[in-house]
């Protein structure tokens, strides 16, 4: 057929062309969100739950125990927030959680992302693990795996109603090109693939967030009704899942409430807005003591410098400045030089300024909230990230719409397609979740404490959030050393295990491994080299190791000539990782002045910010003195777990009686 006829067929045939034409779209749109939700469902149950996973799955947890998020489970007091509260009535701990309400319902996070991770707890057919004295592992690494994947499934379908609720809103402030753009950036945007599979409050705020600003532009376009009920019952919604998300819809929606209260009624709608939202946030407060526990949580922005550090997340994210000084910029120009330039150039940045005010409105006013409603345990910068990413996305999508609709005002719709296509390269570069190899040491860990024959009244300890890990995926009664008193780990006549991460290392290099062994005649295989990389880059840490302990295992043999002579030329030195830098960088509320670069010093001044951290580092740490007469063992350069075994050397009457009421 030639291009006459087919002209020819589109200008008899027009409606046939448009159904043609909508069906496309239609299956466009299908594809993107079912890649979206396969990109995010890909390989659930890898990587091993992280920190935070740990800490919202137990949480939900407790709720298949007792119907309410608690702050127990495994019969102990559930610990991840900074330590600030005493706890004066424990022997066995000296700090209380103020994650959790004096009521112990927990209450710094939003409960309905919880619930929906109950719930597939429930469909998955897992259920909360019960103690048992002595204690052991209670699942195996396959049943681990489908842990992990209930844990993280309501996130992916989280993520499939954000992906369709941002192409609504993408087609309801600038056309269906707007909405097709933001929802191919929604696809394949590795930061929301990453965030919308893990098993926290994220793919819920993302969705929910979406749909009360698509609910918020039928206000303002329509404000019928029923458009004030769902704007209601959502900001109800976005409370119970993202507090601080919510604060930023409230206050949009007051930047709008001149707009509002002309329509009709206007008056009473949008009281019947507030008393909805009312009704939905007050009581819950006042059940669980959210407000009494919220006013002791330590915040931010007494902690940080202003004005500087009112562009904290710019100079830490300077595509956030680009994207808003790019739109204000070209924005400014069309409009003051429009007269000089062709009405096609114009018309499109004309009709789409008052939209592109109001998402970078959106943007600073995210920003500013943040760093002002902001506790100091949660002023990461990545948790603004998630808050940025919707208004930025849009943002995004309406400029590039308005500039296609520019360049090119017959096929505006090309754009979509150099998206969806830039979009596919750079998800399959690094978007798409594959199995990780940092599996292996955790799992090796389990299965070492798999292996173990605990005694009778063992108590298990790790360090902050590893602990919650270890529990949600063994079932053992694990810990966090941190809030724990010095004088009932001493006195504690039982057993007692303590799992430590070790440091990343730098390996030896093989190459002189391999040039010093050959050197004495030995022809070193691949997994010789790897295995004296291993033993030469641990060696130092174990060296000051056995001058803390009674017995490390393995021992510390000589070297043979080349290897100490292989490790004398380069020694062993911190691993070039992300912990090198400081993260005061990321959360100078809380490590700005305490120059934190790795893990454990991390944790010592996330834990003890607020109550003096170098008081309760180095040789003061609580389990400092009680680990002198443990026997480390020292797993393949990836953990040590000290056995300090019952405490038999005290005349002093056991803490472990008293501990019961603690």
């Amino acid at each position: 057929m030639t291009s006459d006829k087919i002209l020819k067929f589109l200008r008899l045939h027009p409606q046939e062309f448009g159904v043609l034409l909508v069906r496309r779209l239609n299956f466009f749109i299908v594809f993107l969100v079912a890649a979206g939700i396969l990109l995010r469902g890909w390989n659930l149950g890898s990587p091993v739950l992280f920190r935070d996973e740990a800490e919202s799955a137990i949480n939900a947890l407790t709720i298949l125990e007792h119907g309410v998020p608690t702050y127990r489970y495994l019969d102990l007091p559930v610990y991840e927030n900074t330590l600030t509260q005493p706890w004066p009535d424990s022997v066995e701990y000296e700090f209380k959680d103020t994650s959790y309400s004096n009521r112990g319902l927990a209450i710094y996070h939003g409960w309905l992302p919880l619930y929906a991770m109950a719930a597939s707890f429930v469909i998955f057919g897992i259920s909360p693990d019960n103690p048992t004295d002595p204690p052991r592992v209670r699942h195996d690494d396959t049943d681990m795996r489908r842990r992990a994947m209930a844990a993280r499934s309501p996130s992916v379908f989280f993520a499939g109603i954000f992906l369709v609720a941002l192409f609504a809103v993408g087609q309801a402030l600038y056309g269906m090109e707007a909405g097709m753009v933001a929802l191919a950036l929604g696809t394949f945007t590795p930061y929301l693939i990453q965030v919308s599979r893990e098993a926290r409050y994220y793919s819920a705020t993302l969705a929910i967030g979406t749909l009360c600003v698509f609910s918020l532009c039928l206000l303002i376009r329509e404000g019928r009704w029923r458009h004030f009920m769902i704007t209601s019952f959502l900001l109800v919604l976005l409370f119970h899942t993202h507090i601080l998300s919510f604060a930023v819809l409230i206050v949009a929606v007051g930047l709008v409430l001149p707009r509002l209260l002309k329509l009709p009624v206007g008056k009473w709608k949008i009281g019947v807005l507030g008393s909805v939202i009312a009704a939905g946030i007050f009581p819950w407060a006042a059940a669980t003591g959210f407000f009494d526990t919220a006013n002791v949580i330590p915040m931010a922005y007494p902690l940080l410098s202003f004005p500087q550090d009112l562009l904290l997340y710019p100079r830490r994210h300077p595509e956030l400045a680009v994207l808003i000084l790019g739109t204000l910029i070209q924005l400014g120009l069309v409009l003051l030089f429009g007269k000089k330039l062709p009405v096609t150039v114009v018309k499109p940045f004309r009709s789409g300024k008052t939209v592109m005010v109001f998402l970078i409105a959106m943007l600073c006013l995210s920003n500013l909230l943040f760093l002002f409603l902001m506790p100091a345990a949660s002023f990461f910068l990545g948790r603004l990230t998630l808050i940025l990413m919707v208004p930025g996305v849009l943002l995004a999508s309406v400029l590039l719409t308005a500039n296609a609709r520019a360049v090119m005002p017959r096929n505006p719709g090309i754009v979509v397609a150099l998206v969806v296509l830039a979009g596919l390269g750079l998800t399959w570069k690094s978007g798409i979740p594959r199995k990780s190899s940092g599996d292996d040491p955790f799992f090796r860990l389990v299965d070492y404490l798999r292996n173990q024959n605990f005694n009778a009244g063992t108590r298990l300890y790790a360090l902050p959030y590893d602990h919650l890990r270890l529990t949600f995926y063994t079932g053992l009664p694990f810990q966090s050393i941190a809030p724990v008193r010095k004088e009932f780990l001493d006195n504690y006549k039982g057993d007692i295990v303590l799992v430590e991460p070790l440091p990343q290392l730098m390996s030896i290099s093989r190459d002189v491994l391999k040039h010093h062994a050959l050197e004495a005649g030995e022809d070193l295989r691949n997994d010789e080299i790897q295995k004296w990389q291993v033993e030469l880059s641990t060696r130092p840490m174990l060296e000051h190791l056995a001058t803390s302990v009674k017995a490390v295992d393995p021992p510390l043999n000589p070297l043979p000539a080349w290897a100490q002579r292989a490790f004398d030329e380069q020694g062993s030195k911190p691993a070039p990782t992300n912990d090198s830098a400081d993260w005061a960088d990321e959360n100078p509320a809380l490590f700005r002045g305490y120059h934190v670069t790795d893990s454990v010093r991390f944790w010592q001044v996330f834990a003890y910010r607020f109550v003096n951290p170098e008081q309760r580092s180095g040789a003061k740490l609580n389990y400092a003195s009680r680990i002198r007469s443990a026997h480390a063992r020292v797993l393949s350069s990836s953990w040590i777990i000290y056995h300090c075994d019952a405490n038999t050397t005290r005349s002093t009457k056991s803490v472990a009686e008293k501990a019961g009421g603690s």
